[in-house]
């Protein structure tokens, strides 16, 4: 950071510190959906710490008024670190479309390097991460615009927030490849903060010897950065792309020049038309979703924090995955764990019936803020022919789907309807000749079926399976051999499967 030029202002810019050891302590502040209402209480430490409040965090598109975060987050970003770079705060000036606006939260993307190997005790006590307090400060730029930049206190925010441990390795086991991880914190604002058209925001935590009020302790805030973005805001405009505010106590310093290699802080203002935020009960909240968490009795506010209820994990089992065009046509089955929870059905990607026999990708994914979960696999759409030729073997009321066995002898409707067997009677050769290790493999099937085909592997151990080239001989008007020339086998050892494909567009 050595190139950077800063300009400190001319006059003192004050913040207004909560007294060390007044607040309460929050923890709890990130669960999973239970069905029950949240139980999280703070240590008891300030006034009425034990009476909460809280209001559910919703915006749309309209209420943003300055945008750099983007929707989903890369593992890490280029950051300037608190304790390292002496950064007590760091901040942009903005341009907001339209006036008349007051402060609902403040988003801000940070990058921890600390990991939970490094911080036992408090591991053992959340083994996801750390509570600490983060603050969100606006500022009205005020005097000639000609002139030095000054600025006056418009109001400020500082909330408890769940800062995540660093990664040891990724969702697919390899080694986590940055040193530091990007996460996201929310800063509910409950005092409605008006913004005049052009402000400065400020993002700030204490570490053990920077911030507003040093907490003199080593902590894994003494490894917590700012992120650091080039990229154009999405909403809003920035007033100097070149430049950031840089709180470097007992300095701060605007414009701090330089920036633009290297990015501006990453933040986000969403707005809300009253001072007073809507929405604010007593009632703990149950639904998954974000909360603005509100601790204090009648007198005084002991402290606020921002919590989330994550949704739950929900189990999804697909089945019926054989079905037919036309009238046959039937829904793939669906389980949920827990039941009835409902889903949402694409095929290859499309909400869009298949209309045409082939082979499609189904993939059902849960519908519900509380729970998540997903299954997908292979849907097979016949012919309606197929309904034709089994309505003629089977008595109405039977299990007559391509992937039911009616007759209970261990091959699916589907797979008698492409050897020619009967799916009524149980078939004690499937027509299958093995007649020697070096003759080939022999399977008699039916003449021109549509919709499906019938493919012949090998498998040296039951795992890998190999398609085996075929060779197709007619026998008479109704039926043909597939004929397969022997593989030979592994340490004496082969299998041999049959496996019926849909085919079609």
């Amino acid at each position: 950071m050595s190139h950077i030029d800063p300009k400190p202002l001319l006059f003192a810019l004050l913040l207004l510190p909560v007294a060390a050891g007044q607040e309460p302590v929050f923890a709890g502040l990130r669960q999973t959906y239970s069905g029950a209402p949240w139980s999280w209480l703070p240590l008891p430490r300030g006034p009425e710490p034990g009476r909460m409040s809280y209001r559910p965090l919703r915006y749309s598109g309209a209420d943003i008024a300055f945008n750099r975060v983007p929707a989903v987050l890369d593992l890490s970003y280029i950051s300037i670190a608190a304790a390292g770079q002496g950064t007590a705060g760091l901040g942009d000036v903005v341009k907001s479309p339209g006036t008349g606006r007051y402060v609902d939260l403040v988003e801000a993307v940070l990058v921890t390097w600390a990991r939970g190997s490094d911080w036992p005790a408090l591991r053992a006590a959340n083994p996801a991460g750390y509570v600490h307090r983060v603050k969100a400060s606006f500022f009205s730029p005020v005097g000639d615009a000609g002139g030095p930049q000054q600025f006056s206190p418009l109001g400020s925010s500082t909330v408890s927030v769940e800062v995540p441990w660093r990664p040891l390795a990724l969702p697919n086991g390899k080694p986590y490849p940055y040193n530091g991880y990007a996460f996201k914190v929310t800063i509910p604002f409950l005092a409605g903060v008006a913004l005049p058209p052009n402000y400065a925001v400020v993002i700030s935590f204490n570490t053990e010897k920077t911030g507003e009020v040093p907490l003199g302790v080593k902590g894994p805030y003494n490894s917590l950065n700012f992120a650091l973005s080039g990229a154009t805001p999405s909403v809003g405009e920035d007033l100097d792309r070149d430049a950031v505010v840089w709180v470097k106590p007992p300095q701060w310093y605007y414009p701090a020049r330089n920036w633009m290699s290297i990015g501006s802080p990453m933040i986000k203002v969403v707005t809300r038309d009253s001072p007073v935020p809507a929405g604010l009960t007593m009632e703990a909240p149950v639904n998954a979703g974000e909360y603005h968490v509100v601790a204090g009795g009648d007198s005084a506010v002991a402290g606020e924090a921002h919590a989330v209820i994550g949704p739950a994990g929900a189990g999804v089992v697909l089945g019926g995955l054989v079905t037919s065009t036309g009238r046959g046509f039937q829904l793939p089955q669906v389980t949920t764990v827990p039941p009835g929870l409902k889903v949402v059905l694409t095929y290859n990607n499309s909400l869009e019936l298949p209309a045409t026999a082939g082979g499609y990708r189904v993939k059902a994914v849960v519908d519900d803020s509380n729970y998540q979960g997903a299954a997908e696999d292979d849907l097979i759409v016949t012919d309606a022919v197929y309904q034709e030729w089994i309505g003629s073997k089977l008595p109405a009321g039977a299990e007559a789907g391509g992937g039911m066995d009616a007759d209970n002898d261990g091959l699916l409707n589907l797979v008698e309807y492409a050897l020619g067997s009967d799916p009524g009677a149980p078939t004690v050769n499937p027509l299958i000749e093995l007649a020697g290790s070096r003759a080939p493999v022999v399977i008699k099937r039916q003449r021109a079926l549509p919709g499906i085909s019938l493919i012949i592997e090998h498998s040296p151990d039951l795992t890998r399976w190999e398609e085996v080239p075929s060779k197709v001989v007619p026998v008479d008007d109704d039926c043909e051999e597939v004929r397969v020339a022997p593989v030979a086998p592994d340490r004496g050892k082969g299998f041999y499967r049959i496996r019926v494909k849909a085919t079609g567009p």
